[in-house]
């Protein structure tokens, strides 16, 4: 669902069941990665534009366990850098290396 809520600053807002399961995905997540719901996978796993990797049942809170997937690659879609060098920094804890430019 999503509509205008709030009267003195109204704004946009999206609920429901499927940012829940967003929200899921991606706490359940790692970093740097894109993990996908199982009805997500249904509908592009036979799309040869999309590579995905089995990660395995997670549990879902108030979901119970689900089967998800790695979103590996896109054919059209190249990503050099999708975080500032501080982000990598911190995500990289310990690590010496910068992204690439």
């Amino acid at each position: 669902c999503a509509g205008v809520v709030g009267l003195a600053m109204p704004r946009y807002c999206l609920f429901g069941d499927t940012v829940n399961m967003a929200s899921r995905m991606e706490s359940t997540g790692e970093a740097l990665k894109i993990q996908v719901s199982p009805d997500t996978h249904v509908i592009l796993k036979d799309n040869p534009e999309f590579t995905f990797q089995y990660r395995g049942p997670i549990a879902v809170k108030g979901k119970g366990s689900k089967e998800t997937h790695w979103l590996l690659s896109r054919a059209d879609l190249h990503i050099t850098r999708c975080l500032s060098p501080g982000s990598h920094r911190r995500i990289n804890k310990g690590t010496t290396h910068d992204p690439p430019p």
